[in-house]
């Protein structure tokens, strides 16, 4: 708040401070004086000095903002004897500053003092400037601090111990407003595993309070510290409240945040992946269900109850089904709070297999020909086996056995081709034969079937065949 909204003091009210004030400080001068002439006849004691006039016994000040330098009063010197006076051991008491008359005032001669007032703390606050004569001259000086002034009924508060995730009962904390303006309250922050409302408002009026309900909800075991720090327009820059906490209860930690699969080939299986569990809190830990999402598998070696500071092993494959990236999820179910899933995911390549024609006719002793094209899916890299079957047409989707041509071949070019995800389609040509001793035998439709094969994973096509 701008200082032009501080309260304004009556001179009436700083006068009748002063009448209060200046005979505790006259006896102060009075007893230094007589304390002066006892010693007086010392070897070792101050020598008199001479006659000093002050312009002013007492100087008080109009009230000034905490932490603001108001602006200067005047006390003149001056010394009415023939010897030099120095001001070099010259004492100014209290919320107050002076100049010194660089070190002394001349014979005959007198120097105008510039006194400051820098109240540290709201209210009445007293002073004195104290000239080295003998006896001493001392200049009550006096000045009324204003501002605001924001007071805690408690700035620590202890929650004891609570339950992980549980939230705690609420202590209250009463702000009191002690000071002479209105305490501008611009906002509460909260720091650490602790929570606050507040009424407060905006502002408080002189002597006005409000209160703050604080709340401790750990997410953590252990210790648990934080702070509430009030920003207002208080002369000490703020207040702050220091809450303290012990969380208790089981924790999980996982020893990876994610895992990542990479690329393996549909239908096959990755290898393993291990991930420690470990119970981090300082209560057993009661395991209900470990479960994975998608195309993945877990086992695991882990007991409930579980103590706190035990680990378990949890060892995932994964095994796609489908090309393209495979998301899935690792899952605890306990009596742990806010315990974390664990991302899963690896990318499934495929690859796949076209025919440039779906029927054949072989004539005389020509042979029926054919190209295949391969393409990798989702970064599949490799070589394939190709093998071809073939069966009457009658068995085909039917739980007849194959009955092949007997002596017929199959001849690919290249034999065992290599798919590179970089070198785009892959073609292979496929030359069918019949031996000419089986034509008559084995004349009419059959099926051909037509695979490429890596580990677990087959592609297939089927093509008719009429043997004439």
């Amino acid at each position: 708040m701008p200082h032009t909204a501080f309260v304004k003091f009556h001179p009436c009210l700083i006068r009748r401070a002063a009448a209060l004030l200046l005979p505790a400080l006259l006896g102060w001068s009075l007893a230094a004086g007589a304390a002066g002439q006892r010693y007086a006849n010392r070897p070792d004691s101050i020598p008199a000095t001479p006659a000093i006039t002050l312009s002013q016994s007492s100087l008080i000040f109009k009230p000034q903002a905490v932490g603001k330098q108001g602006g200067a009063m005047q006390l003149v010197i001056v010394n009415h004897t023939s010897a030099y006076f120095s001001t070099a051991r010259m004492l100014v008491l209290g919320d107050y500053s002076a100049s010194n008359c660089n070190g002394g005032v001349a014979p005959g001669a007198g120097c105008a003092i510039s006194v400051h007032f820098l109240p540290t703390h709201v209210g009445l606050r007293q002073g004195a400037l104290i000239l080295p004569t003998q006896p001493s001259l001392i200049v009550p000086l006096m000045g009324m601090g204003i501002g605001a002034e924001a007071r805690l009924s408690a700035s620590h508060l202890d929650f004891g111990k609570v339950e992980v995730g549980r939230q705690s009962d609420l202590k209250s904390v009463r702000l009191v407003n002690h000071g002479t303006i209105p305490l501008q309250i611009y906002g509460v922050n909260t720091l650490g595993d602790f929570t606050q409302t507040n009424n407060c408002g905006p502002a408080l009026a002189p002597l006005a309070s409000c209160q703050l309900q604080i709340g401790f909800q750990p997410t953590g075991t252990g210790v648990r510290s934080g702070i509430i720090v009030i920003a207002d327009n208080a002369s000490d820059g703020g207040s702050e409240i220091v809450p303290l906490g012990e969380g208790t209860g089981p924790l999980i930690h996982f020893s990876s945040a994610r895992l990542d699969f990479g690329s393996v080939v549909r239908d096959s299986v990755s290898p393993m992946q291990q991930i420690t569990l470990t119970n981090t809190g300082n209560a057993p830990l009661q395991f209900s269900q470990i479960a994975v999402s998608g195309d993945f598998t877990q086992a695991n070696t882990c007991i409930s109850p579980m103590p706190a500071g035990l680990s378990c092993q949890i060892t995932l494959q994964f095994h796609p089904r489908s090309a393209g990236m495979r998301l899935g999820n690792l899952s605890i179910t306990s009596n742990a709070p806010g315990a974390p899933g664990i991302p899963l995911r690896g990318q499934a390549s495929d690859f796949s297999l076209l025919l440039d024609h779906s029927h054949l006719k072989f004539k005389k002793d020509k042979s029926g020909k054919l190209q295949l094209t391969l393409l990798s899916v989702d970064g599949f890299s490799g070589p394939l086996s190709l093998q071809c079957n073939d069966q009457p047409e009658s068995s085909v989707d039917s739980a007849v056995p194959p009955n092949p041509l007997p002596g017929s071949s199959c001849r690919f070019d290249p034999v065992q081709p290599l798919l590179d995800p970089n070198a785009g389609p892959l073609v292979v040509k496929l030359k069918i034969k019949v031996p000419a001793k089986h034509r008559g035998r084995y004349q009419g439709r059959h099926v051909l079937s037509i695979s490429a094969v890596t580990g677990a994973l087959v592609h297939k096509q089927r093509v008719k065949l009429d043997v004439e």
